[in-house]
């Protein structure tokens, strides 16, 4: 895992919400055998003195969207 702050100039982001895909191994894909392989997982973040801290799974992709 990892941890990432982020802060914009210009925006004031309470917190964030979003969706993370990831898996144990990053070659993990979804198929019609095994179609929750890589399921869709809820996502949030919350502000720590101005900035976003993220934290972020291994082998994962995640979409934010900001929130004032």
């Amino acid at each position: 895992p990892t941890d990432i702050t982020v802060s914009i100039p210009g925006i004031a982001a309470r917190s964030a919400v979003g969706e993370v895909l990831t898996a144990d191994r990053i070659d993990s894909i979804n198929s019609f055998d095994e179609p929750g392989a890589v399921p869709p997982r809820p996502f949030s973040a919350s502000a720590k003195d101005g900035a976003l801290v993220l934290h972020l799974p291994p082998h994962s992709l995640t979409v934010v969207h900001l929130e004032p």
